[in-house]
């Protein structure tokens, strides 16, 4: 009898129950955040649908999950990258028991700007002044307060000011989380310190040509202001060939003017000739007054070289104090081609190829 109360207790002990049935039709069939970024605030739409589930709910990071239909949308305004999880149950005794699935609502970081401030923050009438910052933007302008101008800068966090007054100066900035909400501003204090006249300054150094002044105001001399305006001529220094010439000179144009109709060739020179043009750049050249002087060559041969003995002139060019401009370089020749990113250029271009700084150029100063 013992025997036989064991036996039936072993296999009361080995009966489990049957695995509930597979509903192969449940599921989630789609799970989106449209658009899939957005600025704070902004609305982004949820939007689910599944099959053959019974109940579904929702959640947000930290959020108690909520009831929502098994098929639908919801309209929600993320003020930072928030992650939804939708979970659906199935239907009491099928497995699985519920399935989930998560919806990204990214988020783009708001536009900031920090550090605008300007180094130095006073100067004297003629000087400049750099102003900078620090952001996560990708497009920066400036609005001069006194002008009303505006200077788009592209991604730089940087650019040198020089106002003639006092100026207060505003920073605008794009980026992927929209437009600064409070753009920032900074105040350059100008001292007073007009220019009456302009002082040249000769070269230094020697080379195959010179840049040399002449003043046009009756009564005095280049290294004697008030000279308020100044031809320039590119002399030969010595005997030279040559075919072409350029110069690129960075000028300040808060001193001095230059107009096109000003420059010009002498008739009696080999080059006279040639192909010239004397203009103000941009872009990359902007500021930069830019001169290029070549003889043409024919379709099968480049030009000769021609010769130009000590003395000769090559071309000339006015500049003229501008009205109300502060004391300060206009340009500087000496040291610029050392200088990293400068624009200065000073070469002439012969059967040889092309001589670097082979114009000799000297210091304009507003005094």
């Amino acid at each position: 009898m013992k025997r036989i109360l064991i036996a039936l207790l072993v296999a009361a002990c080995s009966t489990s129950s049957p695995p509930p049935p597979v509903n192969e039709n449940f599921a989630i069939t789609a799970a989106d955040a449209i658009p899939g970024q957005a600025a704070a605030g902004d609305p982004v739409t949820l939007s689910w649908s599944t099959a053959e589930a019974e109940r579904a709910t929702l959640a947000g990071i930290g959020g108690q999950p909520a009831e929502v239909p098994v098929n639908g949308s919801l309209v929600v305004r993320p003020t930072a990258t928030t992650v939804y999880t939708l979970t659906v149950y199935n239907k009491p005794g099928l497995a699985p028991a519920s399935l989930t699935a998560r919806m990204f609502a990214r988020v783009r970081g708001l536009t900031s700007v920090g550090g605008f401030i300007a180094t130095p923050p006073e100067i004297l009438q003629g000087e400049s002044s750099t102003l900078s910052w620090n952001g996560n933007a990708t497009r920066y302008s400036i609005t001069d307060g006194t002008t009303g101008a505006m200077l788009e800068l592209g991604p730089r966090r940087v650019v040198v000011v020089r106002p003639s007054v006092s100026t207060t100066y505003t920073l605008t900035a794009v980026g992927p989380g929209g437009a600064l909400a409070n753009p920032p501003k900074t105040l350059v204090t100008v001292r007073q310190n007009p220019a009456t006249g302009l002082k040249y300054d000769p070269p230094a150094i020697a080379a195959p040509l010179r840049l040399v002044a002449i003043c046009q105001t009756p009564g005095c001399t280049c290294d004697s202001p008030p000279c308020t305006s100044v031809t320039f001529k590119i002399l030969a220094t010595t005997a030279v060939q040559l075919r072409g010439a350029a110069l690129n000179l960075p000028l300040d144009l808060t001193k001095v003017s230059f107009a096109e109709s000003s420059f010009g060739l002498p008739l009696e020179s080999p080059m006279a000739a040639a192909v010239s043009k004397a203009t103000l750049g941009s872009g990359a050249l902007q500021d930069v007054l830019v001169i290029g002087i070549a003889l043409k060559g024919s379709s099968t041969a480049p030009a000769q070289d021609v010769p130009l003995n000590a003395g000769d002139e090559l071309a000339h060019f006015t500049l003229a104090l501008l009205s109300g401009s502060g004391a300060g370089r206009a340009f500087d020749g000496a040291s610029p081609a050392a200088t990293a990113g400068s624009p200065f250029k000073a070469s002439i271009q012969s059967a040889s190829g092309r001589a670097t700084n082979s114009i000799a150029v000297g210091t304009l100063k507003a005094e």
